[in-house]
């Protein structure tokens, strides 16, 4: 059975944590772009960078991994010495090495820190080429709202949802009427419990405003009292 369902966003979105992802996502991609620029200087006259490179060298031991990159695109071979061998000792001497490894552990926490915002985004979709690097995306924003918001599941949240909607409305007009004050904080809702009557033997409409409603202190302004003729 067809439906026509449409979720509807509950509240007003996080806002400190929509801040804190994309904090943290633009620090990521800065620091793999730095990450990317120091791996290339090591390997000046390699081709093929790109993304899946990228992934390759952060994938493994980087400083490892650069040398035996280095290796085979210097063609370097050492009698009585095996490539292995050759990768753990000290022999090589690779221009940006230690910038390059440094530039790694930059890219872990940054790495690490996005992870903790819970909010997962594949680093590849934000790659856009050698030149460009890495840039925060209109998919990724569009995700990153969907991820701060609360959204309905079925009809009956609709509805719900609905009601509450208007139920603040009413109170932020309250506010503006001086009923209730907004800056003591969401308790202030309870001071309109005296306001109101419940019957509870009339369970389809079982409030209503208390008839003396106007006699409390609350609504006692200073004026004569208009006589009705």
């Amino acid at each position: 059975m067809e439906t026509n369902f449409v979720s509807k966003q509950v509240g007003k979105p996080d806002n400190g944590l929509k801040k804190q992802i994309i904090t943290a996502y633009s620090n990521l991609i800065e620091n793999a772009c730095n990450l990317e620029i120091e791996i290339e200087n090591c390997l000046k006259n390699y081709a093929g960078f790109g993304i899946d490179f990228f992934i390759e060298a952060t994938g493994n031991n980087l400083e490892t991994f650069i040398k035996s990159k280095y290796i085979k695109l210097n063609k370097i071979k050492i009698p009585g010495i095996s490539n292995d061998r050759l990768i753990e000792s000290n022999l090589l001497d690779i221009d940006g090495l230690e910038e390059a490894v440094k530039a790694r552990k930059g890219f872990d926490q940054a790495f690490a820190a996005a992870k903790a915002t819970r909010f997962i985004y594949p680093l590849q979709k934000l790659y856009v080429d050698e030149i460009t690097g890495w840039e925060l995306s209109t998919d990724f924003y569009s995700e990153v709202e969907k991820a701060v918001c609360q959204f309905t599941q079925n009809e009956q949240q609709n509805a719900i949802l609905d009601k509450m909607n208007q139920f603040c409305k009413v109170l932020n007009e309250l506010a503006g009427l001086n009923v209730i004050r907004a800056n003591r904080g969401k308790f202030e809702v309870n001071n309109l419990v005296k306001l109101i009557d419940c019957d509870i033997t009339n369970p389809d409409h079982p409030f209503a405003v208390n008839r003396f409603i106007f006699r409390m202190s609350k609504f006692r302004y200073n004026q004569e009292p208009t006589i009705l003729v």
